[in-house]
């Protein structure tokens, strides 16, 4: 699925549309129809944002979208496993979805320094791409697993590429 990808249900379209009109001298005047996306949303110059998901529904369907977020929430589920057993982590929250919230363990001096660092050192790697984030006041590490080609492949070499920057030196 597109990352920015969207769906929206109303029963009350008329409402919507009156919320989100615009009106400006450029623009045709409003129109009740649920295919006049001009004036049901808060952006009325955008891409056709519905039309890959719809894609992806036309093609996977429902048990296919489905797999894939299950998927990935397994594939989390293992990228925290594989953290939590390795030196130099600590899981900072259950994997329940398809993020990983984690901590550089073993720091010495400045916790949020150090994890600038490993991320810079990290997506500098390549491999993958995290984000910084923090956990109750704690300076953490968020991945997030959202594509549809990753595979359990994928996370052994996530974790090759956070072990090895975990320890590169600054």
């Amino acid at each position: 699925m597109p990352y920015d990808s969207a769906i929206q249900f109303t029963r009350h379209l008329a409402l919507q549309m009156q919320v989100f009109q615009n009106q400006s001298a450029y623009l045709e005047a409003p129109d009740l129809r649920p295919d006049n996306y001009l004036h049901l949303t808060p952006e009325n110059s955008r891409r056709f944002r519905a039309l890959p998901l719809w894609m992806s529904l036309v093609a996977y369907g429902r048990s296919g979208v489905r797999d894939m977020v299950e998927r990935n929430v397994q594939l989390a589920k293992r990228l925290g496993e594989g953290l939590a057993a390795s030196r130099g982590f600590q899981l900072l929250a259950p994997v329940n979805l398809n993020v990983v919230c984690f901590a550089l363990t073993d720091v010495v001096g400045d916790a949020e320094a150090a994890r600038d660092g490993f991320l810079e050192r990290l997506n500098q790697h390549g491999a993958i791409r995290c984000t910084a984030t923090r956990y109750r006041g704690q300076p953490a590490v968020r991945a997030a697993l959202v594509n549809w080609m990753t595979e359990e492949k994928d996370i052994a070499l996530a974790l090759e590429a956070l072990r090895t920057c975990r320890f590169t030196a600054a």
